[in-house]
């Protein structure tokens, strides 16, 4: 069996270098869905460490 050669796509055209990259990063709401999530994530680790607290001196 042969293997056929395989060709890269052609650029897209308006593009100097031939390649498209796609956009990355966050945009302006990123910082409050960190934050919140953390806050989230706090929230859940005191309310843990509260019932487990509350458990161990009951019993």
């Amino acid at each position: 069996m042969s293997a056929t050669p395989v060709t890269a796509p052609a650029p897209a055209s308006g593009s100097s270098s031939g390649v498209e990259l796609a956009e990355t990063g966050g945009d302006a709401t990123t910082p409050y869905l960190a934050v919140g999530g953390a806050a989230v994530l706090a929230l859940g680790a005191a309310v843990l460490f509260g019932t487990a607290r509350r458990r161990r001196a009951r019993g």
